[in-house]
């Protein structure tokens, strides 16, 4: 027996369908590669749990990582600020890529990045002079309370910096925006809008996804919420949904017979994590070998093959 190669809940070990949704992302990151530019508005893709946005994100990371992005991925919650979770996985992303600065400048964007992560999760409250000025470059004391600036000089300055040291620049991913706090949407947003407007300079690009509510929150949240790219996902079709089911069996060199194959397509109905469920389900009940197919003349009939359950 070989191992199960489907992932119901979990990102899918072989990314299958999408093709135009990623080209999305990809046309965001080609200007950010091309020009040294910021990508685009804020690109937002929604829809109901289950249809693939995690997965999406991911495969989109791994792309952007290939063609030398430092990618930064954070989760909203509704019991946390996403904003320090952002700083701090970005500076995880920095570090893992190797491009934070060594010696003294490097101790300083550190405690920069704390700094950052701390004072952007509380509202109201202060941001410090240093989170806003250059590494090495004295404070500017007459910044007061200045979030926004502070995201934004911090999201330009790292951004900057991969691009200088040979990187194509940044990407941000923020999962289930849904439900990230009114400030956090609100701080973002001003963001990216303030380095729109000097985008030449900006090397970076920021995705997310959120359920189908996202849309509206972003609008209440900041009024040009609007002008983000906002792109609704649909199960897939019965071609991308085959493809779910087949490429990771193929991996493991394990077929699927027609009747079985068709009779899972059509049970799912092209969800994405019916189908992964109803995958593992058969493949756990057929306990394939290499060389095997999954099926049966009762899967052949028409019947469904068994579920998980």
């Amino acid at each position: 027996m070989t191992a199960n190669p489907y992932t119901p809940g979990q990102v899918p070990r072989v990314f299958a369908g999408r093709a135009a949704e990623l080209r999305r992302i990809e046309d965001q990151l080609a200007r950010v590669l091309t020009f040294g530019e910021l990508g685009g508005p804020l690109l937002v893709f929604h829809a109901p749990r289950g249809i693939g946005k995690t997965s999406l994100l991911r495969t989109a990371q791994r792309r952007a990582e290939e063609l030398g992005f430092v990618a930064a991925w954070v989760a909203c919650s509704r019991e946390r600020p996403v904003l320090p979770e952002l700083v701090g996985s970005l500076r995880t992303a920095l570090e893992r890529a190797e491009v934070l600065p060594r010696g003294g400048a490097g101790g300083v964007w550190r405690k920069r990045l704390e700094r950052v992560s701390v004072e952007v999760g509380l509202p109201g409250a202060k941001v410090a002079a240093e989170v806003a000025s250059p590494p090495g470059e004295k404070p500017d004391d007459t910044l007061g309370l200045a979030p926004i600036h502070a995201l934004g000089t911090l999201l330009h300055d790292a951004a900057a910096l991969v691009r200088r040291r040979g990187g194509a620049g940044l990407l941000v991913l923020v999962d289930e925006l849904h439900v990230a706090l009114p400030d956090d949407m609100s701080i973002l947003l001003n963001t990216l809008q303030n380095l729109d407007g000097d985008r030449e300079h900006n090397p970076l690009a920021v995705v997310s996804a959120g359920l189908p509510v996202t849309p509206e929150a972003l609008t209440r949240a900041a009024t040009f919420g609007e002008r983000s790219a906002f792109v609704p996902l649909d199960v897939l079709n019965g071609a991308d949904a085959r493809a779910v089911l087949t490429a990771p069996a193929e991996e493991a060199g394990v077929g699927w017979t027609e009747g079985a194959l068709t009779a899972v397509v059509d049970e799912a109905r092209g969800h994405p994590y019916l189908l992964q469920l109803i995958g593992s389900g058969t493949w756990d009940a057929a306990r394939p070998r290499r060389g095997s197919k999954l099926g049966s003349p009762t899967y052949d009939a028409g019947c469904p093959p068994p579920s998980s359950s």
